[in-house]
């Protein structure tokens, strides 16, 4: 897993690039935001999206049938997460060369990378918000995972071959203006629905130690955990 972040003034930098730039497209800032005004909110969501891939990322998260985060459209959120992975990675989905050059930077025994045909649209070499086909963390209460909402997604997803000839899923977790402490996320009545989920799954793991799982709820490992 590859996890990708920044640190918290990315707000001011943010702030300034509305004020100064046309990053944002001519966007002045100030929109709402769960009904408050803020200055690193845009006015329009979709001035929030890369313009090069603008529709073609709506097409998409549309016809897989792909939530946004916190609604139907994107978020005008300048800090989100989701918003910063896809106008990074959206561009380059279908340039094999490009997604090669990012694998093999991770990895040097990278050969090849395929197209992750699980996409039921317009499928490429990078995958967005994507789930299993199990509920592996109990989060679904039954039905089917559903990608980008109510359950664990990644956020990006790379599928290449080895130079061993073995497949290798690169999953990309994208962070944008988090940080993490030392806190134990087992503690309390999140912790307990933590280690409902992940606990057994531990256990079962042959990589993961079962015998010190405890350290797995703490910071930055817990992150791995998705």
């Amino acid at each position: 897993m590859i996890i990708i972040g920044y640190k918290s003034d990315q707000y001011k930098r943010v702030e300034w690039l509305i004020e100064s730039s046309d990053v944002f497209y001519g966007d002045s800032g100030y929109g709402l935001f769960r009904k408050k005004q803020y200055p690193f909110i845009l006015k329009s969501r979709m001035n929030n999206l890369y313009a090069p891939i603008r529709h073609k990322a709506l097409e998409y998260f549309a016809n897989n049938n792909i939530s946004w985060w916190g609604g139907f459209w994107p978020t005008n959120h300048t800090l989100s997460s989701q918003i910063a992975c896809l106008n990074h990675l959206f561009p380059i989905r279908h340039d094999k060369d490009a997604v090669l050059a990012v694998a093999r930077n991770i990895n040097q025994n990278v050969a090849d990378v395929l197209i992750i045909s699980s996409d039921n649209a317009n499928p490429g070499y990078i995958q967005f918000e994507a789930v299993s086909e199990i509920d592996h963390l109990n989060e679904m209460k039954g039905q089917p995972p559903s990608r980008g909402s109510h359950c664990t997604s990644i956020d990006a997803l790379i599928l290449a071959k080895l130079t061993s000839a073995d497949k290798l899923l690169m999953v990309i977790e994208w962070k944008y203006t988090e940080s993490y402490g030392n806190e134990n996320k087992a503690g309390g009545e999140k912790g307990e629905e933590r280690k409902s989920r992940y606990t057994d799954l531990i256990k079962k793991s042959n990589q993961l130690s079962a015998n010190t799982h405890d350290v797995y709820y703490y910071e930055p490992f817990y992150q791995l955990m998705w």
